[in-house]
């Protein structure tokens, strides 16, 4: 049997352990995160520039994940053509969400700060699903196993201590493995789920309903 999905059914009971318990936050890629800024209310950030931004048009109904929908009233772009900022109004009278762009977000706040994450993901060690007798293992290690990404983290995350399981929004399950409530970024290791690729960088690509 392939090891993948022996694996991905070992990883599914990870799932079924840690989903009632680990609580949820939210954390944007450092690189690619667009400040929407809305009348009488905090900055945020958008989850993704070169996903869920760029799918963007003025005049659109978008839903807020956990807070209500908002019109996008601006989009300014980069000379590159990317998005530089959004300007959006509230509209929480609008319950209607089944059409809307979801978009994750976190305010930004002085009293607050972003909490300065690395997401770090790890692949499998030999590349090869299923070895032969033939196989030299040595000719299939992934020497390329382990990916960080930076991210800003939700400011409630500063209270996460070392081997906290959290969920973050669209993202998946990680295991707090160094935090010790100073400057140093808190790091995250990724805990497999039974997903094919667990992906600490993923986000919706398309306007399409999805909430975790």
């Amino acid at each position: 049997m392939e090891w993948d999905k022996i694996s991905s059914e070992i990883w599914a009971l990870n799932k079924k352990v840690i989903d009632p318990i680990a609580p949820r936050y939210t954390a944007l890629r450092k690189n690619e995160a667009v400040p929407v800024f809305i009348p009488d209310s905090e900055r945020l950030f958008v989850a993704s520039q070169g996903e869920d931004a760029v799918t963007l048009s003025e005049g659109e109904m978008v839903t807020l994940m956990n807070w209500g929908n908002a019109k996008i009233t601006k989009i300014n772009k980069t000379p590159s053509g990317g998005v530089k900022s959004v300007e959006a109004q509230l509209h929480l009278d609008n319950k209607d969400f089944k059409k809307t762009t979801k978009l994750t977000w976190i305010a930004e706040s002085a009293k607050a700060p972003l909490l300065p994450t690395i997401a770090v993901q790890f692949d499998d060690v030999i590349s090869k699903p299923v070895l032969t007798k033939n196989d030299d293992f040595k000719n299939y290690i992934n020497k390329d196993s382990k990916h960080e990404t930076e991210m800003l983290g939700d400011p409630a995350m500063a209270a996460l201590k070392k081997g906290d399981v959290i969920q973050l929004q669209r993202r998946g399950y990680f295991k707090s493995v160094h935090w010790d409530g100073r400057e140093s970024p808190c790091i995250l290791f990724s805990v497999p789920d039974g997903h094919t690729k667990p992906s600490p960088t993923g986000g919706a690509k398309t306007k399409v309903s999805r909430s975790c």
